[in-house]
């Protein structure tokens, strides 16, 4: 592969890569022993796989439409207005609650960071929002570079951190917590973990503005096996030493073991997972608005930036709920509808593809009806917790 086409590809996967790791993965150690390690990497084999197939499918639909839109933009050219409507209403609060889960982790990583800005109070959060946010005030050629510089910076300290911790692991943790009662808890942090439907356009655009869409479907599961192994590392390293004291955040409950030394390293993850995450959810949204609302560029900015604010006044600030809820329940119906919108592409569209994965019907049933149970799981298991 020439210099040019390599750089090319892994600043693709870097989009990818950089939006799919995101606050969710924080949560993937304590999930892992809420469910039991068998299952929750069970389930991360699964998703990781479905989610593969879902997001080719929608690159597919992508390649086989000339005009740029997002998710809810194909749903209204190819399945029709109400359609439309309701991806519109699922993209905006799923995109929004992102938003405000990174804001609200950024504060807390920036605090693990430099302990003295925690006499700024309520600043921080301000302060966390305008840097995250003028990324935004940028085209996204400039962004993409700060993303892809982050994204290569964020891959290598994960897996150093995985690495460096293994060690201390203890076989009495996974012994220990090798089951679990509580099977669906990661489910739904897996899933809104593996999530990146909102940066297949981006990435297209991307490649296809570089005539390189002959790379995209290996640029889709380069990253999703890469962001998988990334996960596998990382979530049973943390919990394999934490055991039953493995927090929410992973990093804190590492300080007793391992001592604050990793709690900074930790905590520079996390900033940079939720920065390059935040980078390509904001973009997305604005899209979403410009593009698929026909909304003016300015109202969409202003939109991008209050939204989130919104949700945090009404108080919606538990991030384990809130990625649940993004996860399983509307990243399933995103899926399902997802694959509503390939079929229909198929059978209109007249463009070849630079790649099909010619998917019977049956299979995409099959693939929708799997999405559809996971959803209902994460209904009764919330009914049932509460």
């Amino acid at each position: 592969m020439h210099k040019v086409s390599v750089l090319l590809f892994l600043e693709a996967v870097a989009i990818l890569v950089g939006t799919i790791i995101g606050g969710g993965v924080f949560l993937l150690p304590y999930a892992n022993i809420q469910s039991g390690f068998v299952l929750s990497n069970l389930w991360l084999i699964l998703l990781t796989i479905l989610l593969i197939i879902i997001h080719l499918l929608f690159g597919e639909v992508i390649l086989r439409t000339k005009e740029s839109y997002c998710l809810t933009g194909y749903a209204g050219l190819y399945l029709g207005n109400h359609a439309k409507k309701l991806l519109l209403l699922t993209s905006t609060v799923s995109l929004s609650f992102s938003l405000i889960i990174y804001l609200l982790l950024g504060v807390k990583f920036v605090s693990l960071i430099f302990p003295v800005v925690a006499v700024l109070g309520n600043a921080v959060f301000w302060l966390v929002w305008l840097v995250f946010n003028s990324c935004i005030f940028v085209n996204f050629a400039k962004a993409n570079k700060l993303n892809f510089i982050l994204s290569c910076l964020l891959i290598f300290l994960m897996f150093s951190i995985s690495f460096y911790i293994l060690p201390h692991a203890k076989i009495s943790n996974l012994l220990s917590h090798m089951f679990s009662r509580d099977w669906f808890f990661s489910y739904g942090i897996i899933f809104y973990a593996l999530s990146g439907l909102a940066a297949i356009p981006l990435t297209f655009q991307f490649l296809r503005e570089h005539n390189a869409s002959h790379f995209s479907q290996k640029v889709v599961v380069f990253s999703f096996v890469l962001v998988a192994l990334i996960y596998f590392l990382f979530m049973n390293s943390i919990a394999l030493v934490g055991g039953s004291h493995t927090t929410t955040d992973a990093i804190s409950g590492l300080i007793p073991f391992l001592g604050k030394g990793i709690a900074f390293a930790g905590a520079l993850i996390g900033l940079l997972a939720v920065w390059t995450s935040y980078i390509t959810f904001a973009h997305y949204l604005k899209n979403v608005f410009t593009s698929d609302m026909k909304i003016s560029n300015i109202v969409s900015l202003i939109l991008v930036l209050l939204l989130p604010i919104l949700f945090l006044l009404l108080n919606m600030t538990q991030v384990e709920d809130l990625m649940s809820l993004v996860g399983g329940i509307v990243g399933a119906l995103e899926g399902i509808m997802v694959l509503f919108i390939y079929d229909a592409a198929r059978e209109k569209s007249e463009i070849k593809p630079a790649y099909s994965l010619n998917l019977s019907t049956f299979t995409l049933y099959f693939i929708g009806i799997l999405f559809f149970i996971g959803a209902i799981s994460q209904i009764i298991w919330k009914f049932v917790k509460v």
